[in-house]
């Protein structure tokens, strides 16, 4: 029953990550700067902690990768006037 139901699974998750590779090429930047992208599209302004949380990755990357896509302007990072110990 398991490999019924993580084949297909398997397979579209496939699909996603090869147009996503497509895409995001296209313009310049990773998969899961793509990612980032998208979801800030629908969520901005987010405080860096929920990306890390979000996206399961260390800190130290996501700056890394923030640093990208900032120096591409793609985002940018301003300090949360509701609290200024924190970033969007």
């Amino acid at each position: 029953m398991a490999l019924e139901f993580l084949s297909p699974l398997h397979k579209r998750s496939r699909q996603i990550s090869v147009y996503l590779e497509t895409h995001t090429r296209e313009l310049g930047v990773s998969p899961i700067e793509g990612h980032v992208l998208t979801f800030l599209r629908s969520y901005a302004p987010t405080p860096i902690g929920e990306l890390v949380r979000v996206f399961r990755h260390q800190a130290v990357t996501f700056t890394s990768l923030l640093d990208r896509l900032e120096e591409a302007g793609l985002v940018r990072r301003e300090i949360n006037r509701g609290d200024r110990r924190s970033i969007h």
